[in-house]
């Protein structure tokens, strides 16, 4: 099994070209109340509008090609939550994550 920073080192390659590179924010108020230098990061820029973009592509893209065919067609079988972020996330990259 590998380490867990090669798996995450291996996730960012599979994402590469996929994913957003989304910004880091501060905010001065949130700074200023806390007393500290927040980040914020920006995953609602993100395909999907959330952050579950890149763990739903992230397994997809780990499948073999009869069970990705067979995911794909259970995904039209399957009704996501509206406005849901994993939902959005799938069905986004259901297709090899072609769609925004």
């Amino acid at each position: 099994m590998l380490k867990m920073f090669d798996r995450i080192v291996a996730a960012r390659e599979r994402l590469r070209g996929h994913a957003h590179k989304t910004p880091m924010m501060t905010s001065r108020t949130i700074n200023r109340l806390t007393g500290a230098e927040i980040f914020f990061k920006c995953e609602n820029l993100q395909r999907g509008g959330a952050f579950k973009f890149r763990g739903a592509f992230n397994a997809i893209s780990q499948l073999g090609e009869e069970e990705r065919k067979k995911r794909h067609r259970d995904l039209f079988l399957w009704q996501p939550r509206p406005g849901g972020g994993a939902g959005l996330s799938i069905v986004g990259c259901a297709g090899g994550g072609r769609h925004a």
